[in-house]
């Protein structure tokens, strides 16, 4: 569990839980057009390498979701309520996400994003990612998506 800082007076950064599975989903439909289904996240929730966390003060907020295969992490989901975007919780949560990653023993991590979605893009580049490449028509919607990785430093 981590608390993150006097910006978010008693949001904390902690696993997520089956309960907090219709929040998720809330936030969730409200982030993307193409959202995943409970079964996507339930399924991380129990994996061995699976890393599934929400940031929370009486509900989750914000969360992440991935895995740590081998040496590679991979971001697949990470989501904030839009009332609380803009305020660097985002990058909190990107940061537990990563930590957790290089204690599994990721000695990198990879994510794919939307190409037009500039604010996780420009997230993932403070953090230190780069576009490594591209994928046509990666989305349901046709649009590309950008692969971008971060090497643990």
């Amino acid at each position: 569990m981590s608390d993150i800082g006097h910006n978010f007076h008693s949001i904390i950064i902690r696993d997520a839980v089956v309960q907090d599975i219709e929040t998720i989903l809330a936030i969730e439909r409200d982030s993307y057009v193409d959202p995943w289904g409970e079964e996507s996240f339930r399924y991380l929730m129990f994996q061995k390498n699976g890393i599934a966390i929400v940031a929370a003060q009486q509900f989750p907020i914000g969360y992440a979701f991935g895995r740590v295969t081998l040496d590679e992490g991979e971001l697949l989901n990470l989501a904030v309520s839009k009332p609380y975007r803009k305020r660097n919780l985002g990058r909190a949560i990107l940061n537990e996400f990563l930590n957790r990653c290089w204690k599994l023993g990721a000695n990198k991590v990879y994510l794919e994003v939307r190409v037009k979605n500039t604010a996780a893009i420009q997230l993932y580049r403070s953090a230190g990612f780069i576009i490594e490449g591209r994928r046509n028509k990666y989305y349901q919607d046709g649009e590309d998506a950008f692969i971008m990785k971060l090497i643990k430093q």
